[in-house]
C-alpha cells in the first residue's frame, strides 16, 4: 500500500498515561548473592555468604543458548564452577535461589 504525499494525521496516535511504580525491593547487603566469571580460573564463582539455597545456575550465551547448567547446587558460601569450553563474549549468569532470580552480565576475554 502507498500514501499519497501530504498529512495522513488519522494514521498513528500516541497516547500519554500514568502507570503507578511498585517500590523497589531492599535487601540487607550481607545476604546478598553474588556471582561473576573468572577468566584466570575459567570458572563461575558465587559467593553466598549466608549460605542460601541455589536451586539453579544458568549461562546463557547473547544468542539466547543455554551454554551451562548445574542443578541442585550446595549451598556453600564460596561454589566454585569449572567452565572451560566457552568462547570469547558477553554471557548472562541467572542463579535461581530460593529468594527469586539473580541475573549478572558478564564478559569472557
Amino acid at each position: 500500500t502507498t500514501l499519497t504525499i501530504g498529512e495522513h494525521i488519522e494514521r498513528f496516535e500516541i497516547a500519554f498515561g500514568t502507570k503507578e511504580v511498585a517500590e523497589e525491593e531492599t535487601f540487607d547487603d550481607t545476604t546478598i548473592i553474588s556471582t561473576y566469571y573468572s577468566n584466570n580460573k575459567q570458572s563461575i564463582i558465587i559467593d553466598n555468604p549466608d549460605n542460601s539455597i541455589i536451586n539453579k545456575v544458568l549461562m546463557i550465551n547473547i544468542l539466547g543458548q543455554n551454554v551451562f547448567l548445574k542443578d541442585s547446587v550446595l549451598s556453600n558460601e564460596h561454589i566454585e564452577f569449572k567452565a572451560e569450553h566457552l568462547t570469547p563474549g558477553a554471557y548472562i549468569i541467572n542463579l535461581i535461589t530460593e529468594k527469586g532470580l539473580i541475573t549478572k552480565k558478564v564478559i569472557i576475554e
